[in-house]
């Protein structure tokens, strides 16, 4: 029964891309970060990586299903906030 329910509700949260501000590279990472929508948690970045064909920062964002592409987001690294734009998987509106 409590599994019949819980699919009733449908899923919390599904995975999109993020697009990070800035031209720098940065350094691949697997730890997870907290994403931020006005100044609320809405997922988590799973990890990110340097794009040689998009030249851009990206990652994969597990996030709240109210968020949708084009919603600016703040990620808390450990030692900086950087700002990012939700996109589609896989990357398409970079």
């Amino acid at each position: 029964m409590w599994s019949t329910l819980k699919a009733a509700e449908g899923p919390k949260r599904h995975q999109l891309g993020i697009v990070l501000d800035g031209e720098d590279p940065q350094p691949v990472h697997a730890r997870w970060y907290d994403v931020l929508r006005d100044g609320e948690k809405v997922g988590d970045m799973t990890n990110g990586t340097w794009s040689y064909k998009l030249e851009r920062n990206i990652g994969f964002g597990l996030l709240s299903v109210t968020c949708a592409v084009g919603d600016r987001v703040h990620i808390f690294r450990s030692d900086q906030t950087v700002e990012g734009t939700v996109t589609d998987l896989p990357f398409t509106h970079v």
